[in-house]
């Protein structure tokens, strides 16, 4: 996988999808390159390619990276070169026929199933010390608050599996006969129910405005844990790991963005579904 550590995305033509903060530019016809947003630095690109080689030394289907950060000669953005694969986002398949989300919600349940029956190499954060990191960090809790998320999070068992931290259906490449898994900056090492938690999470608040996707990912949120069950994925302490993975995000996103509507749907959901901790 050679290619120049300079490149120029102008002669890249147009980008071929968009992330989050990112802008994926194909390189050839078995090769793209992900551009991030001028905020993301060397460092964030790089730790991204090393987990996303570890997840592929673990067992994950993920693209191939490349050994190097690339750089955009004309806007100073990093980027990462992988192979290409060739598939639909099932975010997509979700929106464009949403009478089919129990289908989308089986193939969701069994790669993520597939997903966590990988044993993580070592190399990647530790999903409690992570949580526990973001959870002090989440200064619109107050300190009794987010003490009492800690003593949660500590009653909760770890884990050796591959966590993706990111497992959503925009992130879930359906091609022919395989499922792929992309962008790998928040994997961790840690236990299969957390990562499900952060996932229902992420699709019960999408970042995204827009009315539909919003919609249609909080339907998705419903019918996963329905299918994850069926495929014989065990929920053990389901609801705790929904609290302190809210708390978290709300440590991970609040020096960004107004995080007050999660901290107040947290207490209610505690009050409602939570034994005190």
């Amino acid at each position: 996988m050679r290619v120049p550590s300079m490149l120029r995305s102008s002669r890249l033509g147009d980008p071929i999808a968009r992330g989050g903060r990112s802008e994926i530019y194909a390189l050839g016809g078995t090769q793209v390159v992900k551009f991030y947003d001028r905020e993301v630095d060397e460092g964030e690109a790089e730790r991204e390619a090393m987990f996303a080689r570890l997840a592929r030394e673990s067992g994950a289907c993920t693209p191939e990276v490349g050994a190097s950060v690339v750089h955009d000669a004309e806007t100073g953005r990093v980027g990462l070169v992988m192979s290409r694969v060739q598939g639909v986002p099932l975010v997509n398949a979700i929106i464009a026929k949403p009478w089919r989300m129990g289908w989308a919600s089986r193939e969701f349940a069994s790669a993520m199933c597939q997903l966590h029956s990988c044993v993580a190499v070592a190399g990647f954060d530790h999903q409690h010390e992570w949580l526990a990191s973001n959870i002090e960090g989440a200064q619109l809790l107050d300190t009794e608050w987010r003490a009492r998320m800690l003593r949660r999070l500590r009653a909760l068992p770890s884990g050796d599996r591959l966590c993706h931290g990111d497992f959503h259906p925009g992130n879930l490449l359906l091609g022919a006969g395989r499922t792929t898994l992309i962008d790998w900056p928040n994997a961790l090492i840690g236990n299969p129910v957390g990562d499900l938690a952060r996932s229902w999470l992420l699709m019960r608040f999408p970042l995204r405005v827009d009315v539909v996707y919003r919609t249609y990912l909080r339907l998705f949120a419903r019918a996963i844990l329905r299918a994850c069950m069926r495929e014989g994925m065990s929920l053990p302490h389901f609801r705790d790991w929904v609290a302190v993975n809210a708390a978290a995000r709300i440590g991970e996103l609040g020096p960004f963005m107004d995080m007050g509507h999660m901290a107040a749907w947290l207490q209610r959901y505690e009050r409602r579904w939570l034994l005190p901790a």
